[in-house]
């Protein structure tokens, strides 16, 4: 099972340079106006610049409103658009743990631990054969545990320091990623 968000990736980008094309121009005739004095232009670029801003805002939180949350089960992936590629994310195991840590440095869950490893990859079918192994650093990204009565789980910071006192390694979901060495 997988999730694409957004389903429309170049429509959604064209729409986000066209309104700072728009934007951009706006300002340029309500510069003009206020150059040349002319109380015409300014309200015509003033005019247009709150128009698209509020248009493009209105879009936005109704495309927000309408969307709905996915749970992402084992073994399912989630798609993220970054303009030019995709990144995935999938989860690869989870567990539940009361201790975790070196056998002497176990650090004990306030009820439990839920240890869930990530693997984060380019999805090859979206990257344009010209884009290069340039690095791509994600946007950030929220991350919440939910379980079966909705219930959601924050990370937790003492459990991801025992897991590298153990000698497990993390990476952070903002490390900077190159395709051709991030196939799943």
């Amino acid at each position: 099972m997988s999730e694409f968000t957004p389903h429309f990736a170049p429509i959604v980008v064209l729409l986000f340079l066209g309104t700072v094309l728009l934007v951009a121009i706006s300002v340029l005739v309500l510069f003009y106006g206020a150059v040349r004095q002319s109380k015409f232009f300014a309200a015509i670029g003033a005019a247009a610049a709150f128009s698209v801003v509020a248009g493009y805002a209105l879009l936005l939180c109704g495309v927000s409103l309408a969307s709905s949350e996915k749970d992402l089960p084992p073994g399912g992936r989630k798609y993220f658009c970054e303009i030019d590629c995709h990144l995935a994310y999938s989860i690869v195991s989870a567990r539940t743990a009361t201790m975790i840590g070196p056998e002497m440095q176990q650090s004990l869950a306030h009820g439990q631990f839920f240890v869930v490893r990530l693997r984060t990859w380019f999805d090859q079918y979206s990257i344009s054969p010209h884009r290069g192994d340039s690095p791509l650093v994600p946007n950030p990204r929220r991350v919440v545990l939910v379980d079966e009565r909705g219930q959601t789980f924050a990370r937790s910071q003492e459990g991801e320091a025992a897991l590298l006192r153990l000698g497990g390694s993390s990476t952070p979901l903002r490390r900077a990623a190159r395709w051709k060495s991030n196939w799943p």
